[in-house]
């Protein structure tokens, strides 16, 4: 480690922390509830929050069985499979919670939670990586936590670090609740509007190329895991990509045949200023009547969902798809036959949705750049606060 900054100092986590334990390990499927305690498993913890999508329930009774596994407000939990080392703190706002398989950290009096949870997400290219253990699923255990290496600054100081990338992360989440009421609101606004078969109004582009023939430094590459990650494409080396995807050349939007229980719907709106490419998993839709936005906002509607679920072929759960040509007979939202006011709305709806994600992204890769060097000691409170105080 590099020189300690005056009034820092190094210790082991084990030896700072109240507890450090693991949640609830064992079978779970017959104990979940439609409501109840809050019960997080690896995949709703996220760097510094939580992805509450596929949330369960536990009910208060069988809650009370589970003691050590039982969260406090202020505890940091940390992914111990999945993405290990992903670290978030429990809001004060969950006065019950359980959670099955993560790393518990209950900070003692001299380490503030979330400077904790943000030290921890800084380290987990170096140190959790390098902790990690199992042949097959790689996980980061209790004693790997235990030992972990603190570079520990007074509380006070602590506190301000958190404040400041707090600040950052605060926007990020405002961003987040922005996005998702102006997404439902785009979407209801389509309700009960007439239908026609998808294929009459899109154009299906199916133009495929390697990546690697492209004459560019880089690509943008449209894939299920960004989607899934933060809805914006990876910006790539053309020879990353190893196989051939769909070109996309003009605005579309993007919709997945793979688990339509879990819908994918991409609506790309703007492209990027370099060569985009599309999994092959996604159908390229370019509207023929509306803007992409209005065709967005008609593929997310629940009935298209339905009908998108009644046609899945394949028994594995996390394999089921839907044929393309299937995907093209659904009936969905006619913009041929709506209000241009309502179409007019949606696509400003959705142009909100875009700045507020392009906004978070931003945001984000600015924490991500002062993180390690504020918690190193290299940058300063003072000076971070500035910077931060220009983006927010």
């Amino acid at each position: 480690m590099s020189e300690i900054p005056e009034g820092w100092r190094q210790v082991k986590l084990g030896d700072m922390a109240q507890e450090v334990t693991v949640g609830h390990v064992g079978s779970m499927a017959r104990e979940y509830s439609e409501g109840g305690v809050i019960f997080l498993r690896s995949q709703n913890v996220v760097p510094h929050g939580f992805d509450l999508t596929d949330v369960r329930y536990i009910p208060v009774e069988f809650h009370e069985t589970l003691r050590k596994s039982s969260l406090r407000p202020g505890d940091v939990v940390t992914v111990r499979t999945g993405k290990p080392g992903a670290t978030a703190v429990v809001p004060q706002e969950w006065t019950l919670a359980n959670c099955a398989d993560l790393v518990i950290t209950r900070p003692g009096p001299s380490i503030n939670a979330h400077w904790l949870s943000y030290f921890i997400n800084s380290v987990v290219e170096g140190f959790v990586s390098s902790r990690l253990v199992g042949a097959v699923q790689q996980h980061f255990n209790v004693g790997a936590a235990r030992d972990m290496d603190l570079l520990l600054p007074s509380l006070d100081e602590q506190r301000a670090i958190a404040d400041v990338l707090g600040a950052l992360d605060g926007k990020i989440v405002a961003d987040r609740k922005l996005i998702e009421t102006a997404r439902k609101l785009a979407v209801l606004w389509l309700h009960g509007a007439a239908s026609a078969p998808l294929a009459d109004l899109v154009e299906h582009r199916r133009t495929s190329q390697d990546p690697a023939e492209c004459d560019a430094g880089s690509v943008a590459h449209f894939s299920l895991p960004a989607f899934d990650e933060r809805q914006r494409p990876e910006r790539v080396s053309p020879g990353e990509i190893k196989s051939a995807k769909f070109r996309i050349t003009a605005p579309s939007v993007l919709i997945s045949k793979l688990n339509p229980r879990f819908p994918r719907v991409w609506d790309v709106m703007d492209l990027p200023n370099v060569p985009s490419f599309a999994s092959t998993e996604f159908l390229v839709l370019e509207p023929k009547y509306s803007s992409t936005s209005v065709l967005w906002a008609a593929l997310n509607q629940p009935v298209v969902g339905h009908q998108l679920e009644s046609m899945v072929a394949g028994t594995s759960g996390s394999h089921q798809r839907v044929k393309p040509a299937d995907i093209l007979k659904v009936q969905v939202a006619d913009p041929r036959r709506l209000d241009s006011a309502i179409a007019e709305r949606i696509t400003n709806l959705a142009r909100v949705v875009h700045n507020a994600r392009e906004e978070s992204e931003t945001l984000a890769a600015l924490r991500d750049t002062l993180l390690p060097r504020l918690m190193s000691g290299e940058l300063r409170v003072k000076d971070a606060e500035a910077v931060v105080a220009d983006a927010v």
